[in-house]
This record gives C-alpha cells, sequence and structure tokens, in this order.
C-alpha cells in the first residue's frame, strides 16, 4: 500500500506517532487532531503488519460510525487512499484483496486493506460485534468514556499471538485518545501519567490542547471560540484544563456522574455494514411532557418521560434566527412520527397565554400545530400562572439534585441528545442576590444553546409537575401517566 499525497502532521502529533512503547494515550483538546493521530497509527499498522488483525474500539458503536470514521475516512482520502482499491469498510473484500491471517467471521463491522491486514470496530454497547479473540493491535477513542473494567477485563486480553510473525514494537500495541474526563469513571485516564513515570518503557503518557496545532486551526481559532464557549467548556474542550462545574452557580448540586445517562442506540446494516438507525428514545407507548421556553430569538424545548419517580429528559429542540416556533414543533414531531401513542403535555412560560394583536396565543399556535401533524396537545401551564422567585427555583432545584427529598423526582439527562441542557445547567451562574445571571441570553454573539435557556426549562418542568409538593399547597392538575394499548 502506498500513499502519493503528502501531509502535515503537528510537531505534537509526530511525538505521540513516534514514540514506541506499547501503551500509549494523548488526552488531549478539540482541535489538536486526534483523528489525524488515529488515522495514521491504523494506516501505520496495517502497513507494517501485512495480514494483521487490530480493533477500533469506542464506548458506543455510534460513537464509532458518526464521529470516529468519517474523521478518520477523510483522512485516508486527503492522503490519497481510496476505498475500493486500497481499503473497504463494512463490506467482503474485493478478490484481488490479499486474506488476513486470521480472517473475520463477519465483514460487516471490519476495515479491509488491499494487503489482507483488517481492523474491527467494536464498541461496549455492541457486544456482539467484533468478538475475534485475538488481535495485533488496539486503537481506543474518547477512552474516557470508556470503563477500565471493560479495558482491563476484555480489550488487553486480547492483544496475544503472532509473535513470530510480525518482528515490530508495533504488535499488540494500544492506543488510547480523549479529551479530559468528566466523569469519575474516566478518570483512570489521567492515573496513566504516574504509571508512564514509574514505567517509561512501557506507556507513554501525553497531553496537548489546540495551540499545538495553529498552523492548521489559523490563528483566530482560539479566539473564536474563547467568545462562543462558556468559559468551563473552553478551558476543557479547547485548552484541555481539568475544569469542574460553577462552584458556586445555579445549580451546585448538578453531578454529571448522578444525573446524566449514556442512551441505547439502535443498529442496523446499511452499505458499510451496521449503520445507526436511531436512539431509543423513551416509551413510545407512553405520552411526553415537553418543557419550553420562548424568547424573540431563541425557542427550545426539552423532552420528559418519568419512569418510577425518575423523570428522564430524553431529548433537546431548538431554533433561532428567522426559525419560528412552529418550526420547534415541527421538528419534534419529524423527530417522534413513530411514536406510537401521539400526545403531549406542554409545560412552560405563563407568558405564552398572553393575548396579542396579531391572532393566537404562542400556546394555541403551538397545539394548533401539533394538532397538523396528528398529535394530541394539553397545555398544563395555566394563564395569569406566578412563576417561582429565583430564589425559590434555586432552593428547590437544588434539592430536587440532592434527592434528599423522596417526593420530589430524582432527574436524569441524556448525555448524547440533550447534551446543551447540561451544559445550560453547568454554566448558569448565580448573582449575589440568588437570580440567575442571564446575561448571556443577551449577547448575540453567544451560542444561546449553552445560555440559561435550556436551564429555564427545566425548572419550568420541576415547578408545574412538582412543585405543589415542595411547597405543600395546591395539587398537579396534569393527571396521570397516558399509555398506549
Amino acid at each position: 500500500m502506498s500513499r502519493s499525497k503528502k501531509t502535515y502532521f503537528s510537531p505534537a502529533q509526530i511525538r505521540f506517532l513516534a514514540a514506541k512503547q506499547k501503551m500509549k494515550i494523548i488526552i488531549a483538546g478539540r482541535g489538536w487532531g486526534k483523528s489525524t493521530a488515529i488515522a495514521a497509527s491504523c494506516y501505520n499498522k496495517a502497513t507494517k503488519m501485512p495480514g494483521s488483525k487490530g480493533f477500533f474500539s469506542a464506548s458506543t458503536y455510534a460513537q464509532i460510525l458518526n464521529k470516529m470514521m468519517p474523521a478518520i475516512e477523510g483522512k485516508w482520502q486527503e492522503w490519497g487512499l481510496k476505498e475500493g482499491i486500497h481499503y473497504v469498510i463494512g463490506r467482503k473484500p474485493p478478490a484481488h484483496f490479499k486474506r488476513p491471517v486470521a480472517p473475520p467471521n463477519t465483514h460487516k463491522h471490519v476495515i479491509s486493506w488491499v494487503n489482507g491486514s483488517c481492523q474491527e470496530m467494536q464498541s461496549m454497547d455492541r457486544p456482539d460485534a467484533g468478538r475475534g479473540g485475538s488481535y495485533d493491535y488496539g486503537e481506543v477513542d474518547e477512552a474516557a468514556l470508556v470503563s477500565k473494567k471493560h479495558i482491563d477485563s476484555v480489550l488487553l486480553p486480547t492483544l496475544r499471538g503472532n509473535l513470530r510473525r510480525y518482528r515490530t514494537h508495533l504488535l499488540h500495541s494500544i492506543c488510547f485518545y480523549t479529551s479530559m474526563p468528566r466523569k469519575s469513571k474516566g478518570m483512570w485516564v489521567l492515573d496513566l501519567k504516574d504509571q508512564a513515570l514509574a514505567y517509561p518503557d512501557d506507556i507513554y503518557y501525553q497531553e496537548g490542547s489546540a495551540m499545538e496545532n495553529l498552523a492548521i486551526l489559523g490563528d483566530d481559532y482560539i479566539e473564536r471560540h474563547r467568545k462562543t464557549l462558556p468559559h468551563i467548556e473552553f478551558m476543557m474542550e479547547i485548552m484541555n484544563v481539568m475544569q469542574t462545574k460553577l462552584p458556586d452557580g445555579f445549580y451546585p448540586a448538578f453531578d454529571r456522574d448522578r444525573h446524566t445517562y449514556q442512551p441505547r442506540y439502535i443498529y442496523t446494516s446499511g452499505a458499510k455494514g451496521i449503520e445507526v438507525k436511531g436512539t431509543k428514545c423513551g416509551n413510545p407507548k407512553k405520552h411526553l411532557d415537553i418543557s419550553m421556553d420562548f424568547s424573540g430569538w431563541f425557542q427550545c424545548a426539552t423532552v420528559w418521560q418519568e419512569e418510577r419517580n425518575v423523570e428522564k429528559c430524553l431529548h433537546q429542540f431548538h431554533v433561532k434566527g428567522n426559525e419560528k416556533i412552529k418550526d420547534l414543533v415541527d421538528q419534534i414531531c419529524e423527530h417522534y412520527k413513530d411514536h406510537k401513542l401521539k400526545y403531549v403535555r406542554l409545560y412552560g412560560e405563563p407568558r405564552g397565554h398572553d393575548r396579542n394583536a396579531y391572532g393566537p396565543t404562542i400556546w394555541d399556535q403551538i397545539v394548533k400545530r401539533f394538532a397538523r401533524h396528528g398529535w394530541d396537545a394539553e397545555v398544563i401551564v395555566k394563564p395569569g400562572t406566578q412563576v417561582m422567585s429565583h430564589q425559590q427555583r434555586h432552593e428547590m432545584m437544588d434539592e430536587v439534585l440532592r434527592e434528599d427529598d423522596t417526593r420530589m423526582p430524582s432527574l436524569r439527562f441524556n448525555e448524547d441528545m440533550a447534551a446543551n441542557v447540561i451544559i445550560s445547567i453547568e454554566n448558569t451562574d448565580i448573582t449575589k442576590d440568588f437570580k440567575k445571571n442571564k446575561s448571556k441570553e443577551k449577547d448575540r454573539d453567544y451560542p444561546q444553546e449553552n445560555a440559561p435557556h435550556y436551564s429555564d426549562t427545566v425548572d419550568y418542568f420541576i415547578e408545574q409537575k412538582y412543585g405543589w409538593k415542595w411547597t405543600g399547597g395546591g395539587e398537579y392538575v396534569g393527571g396521570g401517566d397516558v399509555v398506549f394499548g
């Protein structure tokens, strides 16, 4: 195999790729070029060990298919490699391709190279894919999302065999690529730093930021993201500096370990083997709760379902700019078009009942738009309702997130489909008089999906569905669960 085009590697990428230790890890921010390093590492190993078998691994198969492989394949093609000539993905290789030393049982989740090398794609949520027993090397993307137990008990033991066939330091090597961990279960990647100091011949540890790749990114990359990302996100995602949520924010009890969950993905077969069909997005036979926040130039909604006193935030939706509230409803209905029970309960801003001179109220428009898609919608928030003060909301949400009051629900947020909701919660500050700092909502240059809007939908939903329990007065008027069939 050969490539005809030159490519650029940053000094930091070269250091990582040139290291000869059996175990290597790079913890780097967005823009460092992890995809470039993975693409080069995989191509190099496939080339240097003809007929070998390696693996790609990640926490979910969706991570591999949607994020990892498009970027990697893009790099291969940039370097002059062509699918069907140098490699194929997810299908039986052409007759002129050489056979691997240990052929895979199926090609649905395999990258096959013309020299007989192959790489199987694996994940924790797809244990049936890539169960080959023995591998010559491994590549693990977003390693902080993969459990240490899975690394130790599933992946590392499979690196074995072929000692007489391949005389290279690449044999039985494993590379970990990740951004800075956000959950305690991912902190094991930071432990490798001490292990690398103790065993420098066996383990290589490297950290990096986008600053090391400015030759590709451009000089304004850092400043552009500094302006448009919340400070915590900027420091972690771009500068690769460990951060926590705002210590004195509006939601101090929020904890990613406790309050988020990984969605279940649905897979199907396609032109390139296994493909992502979607996610298991709640119970399709049960009604949806939807909480909305309106503004003149940003509208957003969170979708919820309750399960055994756990309120799951299944999904987020938003529109901005010239898009209207009807476009937001259209998004929701399109996503849930296969939902069996087309009935929603609506929570959110009481001012949506305000009359205006141009026609129906906002809530009336929303109900009619749902009806246009065949959905029944019931507005739970009543006209003239007074929302809690900021201080009351702060105290109520703090108690809910601490999960000390059994009358109140536990909250769980879909970490993939409600990512901006999580960022909004973590980055919403509080003023000295216990009000939300909503200054970012007025900044036209700031991404509004990361501003407090989404956190407001959470407040509205909990207050309007459960606030009567917290205050000890009144009762919930929305009724019980509605289930299809």
